[in-house]
């Protein structure tokens, strides 16, 4: 047989394969995400659109329509994906990826209006808008590299379950790492320190501080802005990362 006809069939089969999977819709990697048998009807109704790279599933849960759009996006020598999300009126993007061992989301923004979720919460209703920016994490090894970014609170109405609502004003937090480890300052916009989510050992820590009942008018909390009035904490298992 001709050389060059040897040459050219294996050109073409080889870029034949490499179109089949760049042109691989998504909804043929459907079954691999979910069984057959699913019996959760939100999975039975799903529709996936677009390429295995780029594409979109669609479905309804609980009367809500759910979105996840996805784009395969390499950042330097780090392959990772492009994330957007809706649920009704919350809102999820950021990119997501994997190296050496290490979990990374970067660009990370959330719109999250908090009386869509305070019925999850245990106690009582709140109203007002929760909004994440420029949020990033790294992860590897059952611990937290680093954090940044920051989380606000627009203000509204609060019911903590006992006693009349208060008004909150509107709230910042603030991502950082001290001494290793992960926190979050809240401040009042005016950047008074009002509590502070820390890690101690394997626990989480809740400090608030005496400038947060002040700030909710309870006049009644004598003392020093800055003094502790609270503390809670609970711990933390990040395992099921490492899995």
């Amino acid at each position: 047989m001709n050389r060059s006809v040897v040459l050219y069939s294996v050109v073409f089969l080889c870029a034949l394969s490499a179109f089949s999977v760049v042109l691989m819709p998504a909804g043929a990697l459907r079954n691999l995400v979910v069984p057959r048998d699913a019996s959760e009807p939100a999975l039975q109704r799903m529709r996936v659109s677009g390429l295995w790279w780029k594409g979109r599933a669609d479905t309804v849960w609980q009367d809500q329509q759910l979105s996840l759009g996805w784009e395969m996006d390499w950042r330097g020598f780090r392959p990772g994906l492009l994330l957007s999300s809706a649920a009704g009126l919350v809102e999820v993007n950021g990119w997501i990826g994997v190296k050496a061992g290490n979990v990374n989301m970067e660009g990370v923004s959330a719109v999250l209006p908090v009386g869509a979720i305070s019925k999850f919460l245990p106690l009582g209703h709140a109203d007002g808008v929760i909004s994440v920016s420029d949020f990033a994490i790294t992860l590897a090894d059952k611990a937290i590299l680093n954090i940044s970014g920051a989380v606000s609170y627009s203000g509204g109405s609060a019911d903590f379950g006992f006693g009349d609502s208060v008004v909150v004003p509107p709230i910042v937090g603030l991502f950082s790492m001290s001494e290793d480890a992960p926190q979050l300052d809240i401040q009042s916009s005016e950047e008074v320190k009002l509590a502070r989510i820390f890690m101690e050992k394997d626990m989480v820590v809740l400090q608030v501080l005496r400038a947060f009942p002040q700030l909710l008018g309870m006049s009644d909390i004598d003392g020093g802005a800055g003094d502790e009035v609270y503390r809670v904490s609970q711990p933390l298992d990040l395992s099921a990362l490492a899995d």
